[in-house]
């Protein structure tokens, strides 16, 4: 079974594929279980439609 969504991280040589997701919430909620030990920006990537959801981790952190 091919998972449909992907998390990437923003890294200073570009961006990192971390692991994949079985749906947007689930990426959602796994991103915020990674940025707790390494905030920083993470790309999810939805294969079925293309479309791409940024998450600045340090941004949130502050508000």
């Amino acid at each position: 079974m091919t998972m449909p969504f992907d998390i990437f991280r923003m890294d200073r040589g570009g961006v990192r594929w971390l692991e994949s997701a079985k749906s947007l919430d689930h990426a959602k909620a796994r991103v915020l279980e990674l940025a707790v030990s390494s905030p920083g920006e993470f790309i999810l990537l939805d294969h079925n439609t293309g479309n791409k959801v940024v998450i600045n981790s340090d941004r949130a952190e502050g508000e």
